[in-house]
């Protein structure tokens, strides 16, 4: 349910994958003001988004005293990314430090079961009211099971009201509808039903059987026609002749025996018969036609005679199986076969034979019987020649990939030039002038002399006298669009990496950077960011990371204001910009004006009189937490030895920093019944 919050609201951050820690709430104790908790769902560095099937959500609360809050989301943002809770003045009860965290409820449809997933911990810091109030006692608090209960006894009462209802509509009674209002039926229905039904029963027999029955109008109706009986021996009579009485009572004969009639029908039609048809007269088909179309089949197929549909003879001396793989067998072979004419023919190239030699003649030279029946010869080894020439052919492409190394621009093709080298020449059309023929020096096909070869041409300047530097005053503006000097011409990586175009219609950031999460006073790094741009000229996407600006700059120090980083192109015409958001995290000071920081071996560590404050840069307060808050990284009491470091550290949640401390060994005091000796004297003066 969408949710708009009203008044005064307290942003978390919790994550379901990462579980980190973060800043506490801080409010007083017995507040019930009902200030807003607004939870922002995290998935790692990126929002989580509630699931479709999500039903709802609790806040599982511990208060510091032990005692537990339930309590049932107000609702979520549109985006479906931010949770609401009321902080109850029951949550306020006991100072201390408290814990929650969010219950989220989904439906799995495929298993038919419910989904519990809950966050990362959120914790609050009650500050104790210096006024106490002994008429507000902490408790338990159960909103969520409280309005579990009502919904449960509201189906309850419901399912008891309906029972009634059907009650009433049976044997008659009054009800409490859903609106409270009482309806009484005075009928007893299931008797009155129940005697219809065994009337109507009454009825069915009488008009399938005959007799006499009373509607429910109360007249008596009679039946003297069976139908039951009259329609088996309809049937009965149509199937195999006899006598039935009609739904007049007129009684009707059928004389023919239908069944029996179309059985010899299909047999006379099959082999040959008698039978009688439909109008009683005798029928003959003196013609076996299962026997006729099985000895055509054999005829056609072997040869043969059979008999035709008009019961004539008929002969076919064609074998025509046998005569059909003859002359398969004789375009193959060869031999002689029975043609469709009846006249023997004869094939005498064995077709198989000669193809295999005609294949391995063309190959390897050799003899063979063509089409015509004619000898031909090929002396020609072609599959040894073809290999041979495919190795020259691959020797020189390999000294081409493997040899060129440079390009070099002439007026003129020298006599002889230099492996490895491409040489770019003026063609000698004029106004072609920027069209250059490409020549290279490789040895030739006898393996012996070296020749020029052109292997293409391009209408791209290689010259460098005629290059310019690359800087922003190269840029004419042409037609709205950048030019590199007006005249030469783009190539493809000219537009697509930007040198000679940088006209762009929309920006798109591809990846964000590795590092989202900093603390106040670390530096932005974007390693890992993508920022894409779309190349209106060559209709193409490129990263174009490294031609935006950053706002806050890339390197600069980062406060807890700065939540936000835009990325600007900007090209003199063409002003985008995108932005991606960051976190900045509050810091941590100590301040030990009053505290122990000098220390003799054997004393005991103290953190009293230490301050640590927690400076929040997004609402611009700072706040003095409880030193039995914060974790020492020497335990208070613990003794101090020559092996304690000088550096304490302080940790509160996820925040840390330190300070030094100052340890020294015993030393002697001046005692004139101890310094009886030269050495003791040595002592005290070391």
């Amino acid at each position: 349910m969408a949710y708009t919050p009203d008044g005064i609201v307290h942003d978390v951050y919790v994550n379901m994958t990462t579980r980190p820690v973060p800043r506490p709430i801080r409010v007083v104790q017995y507040d019930d003001t009902l200030p807003i908790l607004a939870v922002h769902l995290c998935d790692g560095d990126s929002l989580y988004t509630l699931p479709s099937d999500f039903l709802e959500a609790n806040l599982r609360y511990k208060k510091p005293d032990g005692t537990v809050v339930y309590n049932p989301c107000l609702g979520e943002d549109t985006d479906r990314q931010v949770l609401y809770f009321y902080i109850t003045q029951q949550m306020t009860a006991a100072e201390g430090k408290a814990t929650a965290t969010v219950e989220m409820v989904s439906y799995n449809t495929a298993d038919d079961d419910y989904i519990y997933v809950y966050s990362s911990p959120i914790v609050f810091l009650i500050d104790r009211n210096p006024v106490q109030e002994d008429d507000i006692e902490s408790s338990p608090e159960f909103e969520t099971l409280l309005e579990y209960v009502d919904e449960t006894k509201g189906a309850a009462e419901e399912a008891e009201r309906l029972a009634n209802e059907s009650e009433a509509w049976a044997h008659g009674d009054s009800f409490v509808d859903e609106n409270g209002n009482t309806v009484d039926t005075s009928s007893d229905n299931s008797k009155y039903y129940k005697e219809l039904s065994g009337d109507s029963m009454h009825e069915a027999d009488i008009l399938t059987h005959g007799g006499t029955y009373t509607d429910s109008q109360g007249v008596t109706h009679t039946n003297v026609y069976d139908n039951a009986s009259n329609y088996a021996n309809e049937a009965k009579a149509w199937a195999h002749g006899g006598t039935y009485v009609n739904e007049s009572g007129t009684t009707v004969n059928t004389t023919t025996d239908n069944a029996s009639n179309y059985a010899d029908t299909a047999e006379a039609w099959t082999h040959g018969g008698t039978y009688i048809d439909h109008n009683g007269i005798q029928v003959t088909n003196t013609y076996d036609n299962a026997e006729n179309y099985a000895n055509e089949a054999e005829a056609w197929t072997h040869g043969g005679t059979y008999k035709n549909a008009a019961g004539q003879s008929q002969t076919n001396v064609y074998n025509n199986a046998e005569n059909y793989a003859n002359a398969s067998s004789a375009y193959t072979y060869g031999g002689t076969f029975i043609g469709s004419d009846g006249t023997t023919q004869t094939v005498g190239s064995n077709n198989a034979s000669n193809l295999a030699d005609e294949s391995e003649a063309w190959a390897h030279g050799g003899t063979f019987i063509n089409s015509d029946n004619e000898e031909q010869d090929t002396s020609a080894d072609n599959s040894y020649y073809y290999a041979q020439q495919a190795g020259i052919i691959l020797s020189q492409i390999q000294q081409l990939a493997d040899s060129f190394v440079t390009w070099r621009s002439v007026n003129v093709l020298p006599a002889t030039g230099q492996p490895g080298v491409i040489y770019l020449v003026p063609t000698d059309v004029p106004e072609q002038s920027n069209i250059k023929d490409e020549y290279v020096w490789i040895l030739m096909a006898d393996g012996v002399t070296y020749g020029w070869e052109k292997v293409g041409s391009t209408s791209v300047s290689f010259r460098v006298d005629r290059m310019p530097s690359y800087n922003s005053e190269n840029f004419v503006k042409s037609g709205g669009v950048y030019d590199w000097f007006s005249g030469y011409p783009w190539t493809w990586n000219d537009l697509k990496y930007g040198r000679f175009n940088y006209s762009v219609a929309s920006l798109t950031i591809v990846s964000l950077p590795d590092k989202t999460m900093y603390t106040v006073g670390e530096t932005l790094n974007i390693d890992g960011l993508e920022i894409d741009g779309y190349n209106s000229v060559a209709q193409i996407f490129v990263d174009w990371t490294n031609k935006c600006t950053f706002t806050p700059a890339v390197g600069s120090v980062l406060t807890g204001s700065t939540n936000v980083v835009t990325a600007t192109f900007d090209n003199g015409t063409d002003t985008l910009s995108v932005s991606f958001t960051i976190m900045v995290n509050e810091t941590i000071t100590i301040d030990t004006t009053g505290a122990t920081v000098n220390y003799t071996v054997g004393d005991q560590f103290s953190n009293e009189g230490v301050i640590v404050q927690i400076h929040d840069y997004e609402t611009g307060t700072t706040t003095t937490v409880d030193v039995d808050d914060c974790v020492f990284s020497i335990q208070n009491g613990e003794t101090i030895t020559d092996q304690t470091s000088d550096t304490v550290t302080v940790t509160y949640g996820q925040l840390s920093t330190s300070y030094q401390i100052t340890i020294i060994e015993e030393v002697l005091t001046e005692d004139s019944d101890n310094l009886n000796t030269e050495d003791d004297e040595n002592v005290l003066l070391e």
